[in-house]
């Protein structure tokens, strides 16, 4: 009966990944660089995946500019939406695609107007989990289609800790 035991002990801990069940896990990260311009904070959650394959919505907040053309607190908002599939375990390759919003204030004909533009995107990086799982360090190389008309390079480093798992 021991042996039964610690074999279903066994394959249960090398089976399921050494108790890092990340399903439906909600992680706050912080991005220096990639979609969100010069860095943004977003909410990053992870539904639940296939094996190794998990795929994650990250929903990120940044601003280029706090004021307008008036040097009136009007600030322009920039909302990157990724979606990415992490393939591996605890060292991750990641890769996704990414729509990027940008609200603007411009001065159009004596008019202050509020102006929208999307931009697409694309991901390809390393993640890496500490041994608990409770946070993640990535790296990568996220060019973006910007404004649709011209291709810009952007690089990123990001860091994310769990606040979350439903």
């Amino acid at each position: 009966m021991k042996k039964v035991l610690y074999v279903l002990l066994v394959l249960n801990y090398t089976t399921f990944g050494h108790g890092n069940d990340l399903t439906r896990s909600f992680f706050a990260s912080v991005e220096a660089g990639g979609h969100g311009g010069y860095g943004s904070a977003g909410l990053t959650y992870l539904p639940k995946g296939i094996g190794w394959i998990k795929p994650t919505i990250r929903v990120g907040l940044s601003s280029y500019s706090l004021r307008d053309y008036e040097y009136k607190m009007n600030p322009s908002v920039i909302l990157p939406i990724d979606l990415n599939f992490d393939l591996g375990d605890r060292h991750i390759f990641q890769i996704g695609a990414s729509n990027t919003y940008v609200f603007t204030v411009n001065y159009e004909r004596g008019i202050k107007k509020r102006t929208a533009s999307e931009s697409l995107g694309f991901k390809v990086g390393y993640k890496l989990y500490n041994q608990s799982y409770e946070r993640y360090w990535a790296l990568g190389f996220s060019p973006i289609y910007q404004n649709n008309d011209f291709l810009r390079s952007w690089y990123y480093v990001g860091l994310g800790f769990k606040i979350a798992q439903l």
